[in-house]
């Protein structure tokens, strides 16, 4: 097996309402690259000869890959299995590393894979367990039930509760094409794949982050920060002096971290961004790129999207912010209910998501969990 193929289209992962239905996922920005750079560069660690990327608007994705990979744009309207199907017969491979859809994980789940496949020599479906509070959608909601013991594929459903959910990573032959073209349809197609009996699974237990929700998105982002190790700051920022840093933390050029502000790693300031004076950054936070944070504000447990402006004194925590979006002064973000938290062992704290180019009128208190959709005016 020689060939790789990263495929998304807006129909099998989204991250609205974060952005708009359109907007291709891989292209979303993460620690200052696109989620798709961290796909490939897992990818490209498999070795095989010819990796792949075909999803709209993929050739903006080149320059953030060394070496480059061969990127395929595909049109937004086209129906996703049908074109899959196209691509898959143009590479001609009898069996093709296929993912299909975005995810953050270790470079080994790749290599892990490989190794199973030259164990049984079979197509194969990567599965995960379900990890507390993750939002299972698109074809990661492709339930497997298997038994373990005798390495069999019992049952195959799309949108189950019980059983293993599919990675999006597969190992499959150059027949899966004609299936896409039959059901028209990728996730019906992978599941019927499946369930034949020829056909086996391998499961990964190791870190892996699905970024097809917002939530999901800021979950992956901590993931990343967790493996920053040390604090870097580009010699072309601008740290104030009374400004306090502790590590890990990454600065990158031309960030301005102002006056008597704090942060507390792990933590991303990404190209261009401000930090306002006396601003408390803490506990998993990234600030994209010429993004904003403005004085007096405090950020946690937040990803902040690129060239977004949160205005002075508010306070963000748990909370996702698009593109450009603008959160007027004094807005606060909480992050769960009082009530719901009353015997619960496990509660999952989510504050907001705030589209992107919307706006978030000052003095707003958003309510846990709250939406705000992209372009969209938040009233008080």
């Amino acid at each position: 097996m020689n060939k790789a193929l990263y495929f998304s289209h807006p129909e099998i992962e989204s991250l609205y309402p974060l952005r708009e239905k359109s907007a291709p996922v891989p292209l979303q920005m993460l620690l200052g690259r696109p989620v798709g750079a961290f796909v490939l560069e897992g990818l490209q660690n498999a070795k095989l000869k010819d990796v792949v990327a075909a999803f709209p608007q993929a050739s903006r994705i080149v320059d953030f890959i060394k070496p480059p990979v061969r990127a395929i744009p595909i049109d937004y309207n086209e129906n996703p299995a049908m074109t899959l199907s196209s691509i898959i017969d143009e590479l001609a491979e009898d069996f093709l590393l296929l993912q299909v859809g975005s995810f953050i994980a270790s470079r080994d789940i790749y290599s892990s894979l490989l190794t199973k496949w030259n164990e049984t020599g079979t197509s194969l479906a990567l599965l995960v367990p379900h990890a507390p509070g993750e939002d299972v959608v698109g074809v990661h909601a492709i339930r497997f039930k298997v038994d373990l013991q005798s390495k069999t594929i019992e049952r195959i459903e799309i949108g189950g509760e019980k059983g293993l959910y599919f990675t999006g990573l597969m190992i499959v032959e150059r027949d899966f094409a004609r299936l896409l073209k039959e059901r028209k349809n990728v996730p019906e197609a992978i599941a019927l794949y499946f369930s034949g009996r020829s056909r086996g699974f391998h499961v990964w237990t190791g870190q892996f982050s699905s970024v097809n929700t917002p939530f999901n998105l800021l979950e992956a982002t901590k993931d990343l920060l967790n493996t920053i190790q040390d604090t870097r700051v580009h010699v072309k920022a601008k740290i104030s002096p009374t400004a306090v840093i502790e590590g890990p933390v990454i600065i990158e050029e031309h960030a301005v971290v102002d006056h008597y502000s704090v942060i507390k790693g792990p933590a991303y300031i990404g190209r261009g961004a401000l930090v306002g004076a006396h601003s408390f950054i803490r506990q998993h936070v990234t600030i994209e790129s010429n993004a904003v944070v403005g004085a007096s504000s405090e950020v946690k447990r937040s990803y902040v999207g690129p060239s977004s402006f949160i205005s002075s004194h508010c306070y963000i925590t748990d909370s996702v912010i698009g593109d450009r979006a603008m959160i007027r002064p004094f807005v606060v973000t909480l992050n769960y209910d009082p009530q719901e938290a009353i015997g619960s062992r496990m509660l999952a704290k989510k504050g907001s998501i705030i589209g992107e180019k919307s706006i978030v009128n000052g003095g707003s208190i958003l309510k846990p969990k709250s939406v705000v959709k992209p372009r969209e005016v938040y009233q008080l």
